[in-house]
């Protein structure tokens, strides 16, 4: 009854599977295996169970640039919801990232500020709120919002790349894209649900949206780990690799991934 097209939709199906990854490790770190043991043990035991349903995935006839189950470690998403935002939820923007503005007083303004230095230390703060508050009113700003219930737990914003101008002074990221493109620039998690799946969700539902409202390709950054030690959450706002590799995206230069429609 858990098989993808017998009752239970796609999605369903996939975060059904990656739970059973998330429980795999979880039992394994209880039986006092290290974090990387537990990883690859859990790595092998999934792969195992793909194996044993990809009949059923083939079935469905996923497209080839369709998200692939997430890599990363999933939770039961049971209770969280995704949604778009909408210009009436800047309260519960202002809730979700709290006084500090997410991080540092950034309020996901970072790249929308052309350049950094003196003008984006100025704006930090109560600058960067009043101008985020202003342009969710005003329709102005792509994002989608994670709930757990009624509580916001995560927030990924995206939008035309030509409207995040701080690209430009990116040198990794500079230079002309084709007309269609969007910019993934943005993820922001409660600190109890990070590493939990989360971001995937986002991700895809940002993804879609995307899409849905015009885009041909859709781009991200991820931070790139210069150590094979996880990235620390203040330095992974913009994702990390192995999450856009999950969701479609391919590597195409510098830190810039992409998929297409």
């Amino acid at each position: 009854s858990l098989q993808a097209g017998k009752g239970v939709t796609p999605e369903e199906h996939r975060v059904w599977r990656n739970g059973i990854y998330g429980e795999i490790r979880r039992m394994m770190q209880l039986e006092g295996f290290r974090a990387g043991e537990a990883c690859e043990l859990a790595r092998v035991s999934r792969a195992g169970f793909y194996r044993h349903y990809e009949e059923h995935e083939q079935a469905q006839a996923f497209p080839a640039n369709a998200p692939r189950p997430c890599s990363l470690l999933p939770c039961y998403l049971a209770s969280m919801t995704v949604r778009a935002l909408t210009p009436a939820d800047w309260p519960v923007v202002e809730e979700l990232f709290g006084a500090n503005g997410a991080c540092g007083g950034c309020w996901c303004m970072w790249w929308r500020v052309p350049h950094g230095g003196k003008l984006w230390e100025e704006s930090k703060g109560e600058k960067n709120r009043r101008a985020l508050k202003s342009a969710i009113e005003a329709g102005e700003v792509h994002a989608v919002i994670a709930f757990d219930g009624e509580s916001a737990v995560g927030w990924c914003s995206f939008g035309p790349r030509e409207t995040f101008p701080r690209i430009q002074s990116v040198k990794a990221l500079r230079g002309e894209a084709p007309p269609g493109t969007w910019s993934i620039v943005c993820f922001y998690i409660r600190a109890k649900w990070r590493r939990k799946g989360v971001a995937g969700a986002l991700l895809d539902a940002a993804t879609r949206r995307a899409f849905e409202l015009g885009a041909q390709r859709v781009e991200g950054y991820p931070v790139i780990p210069s150590k094979p030690e996880p990235v620390p959450a203040v330095f992974a706002w913009t994702g990390i690799p192995r999450l856009f590799e999950s969701a479609g995206f391919r590597h195409v230069a510098g830190r810039t991934y992409v998929r297409t429609k």
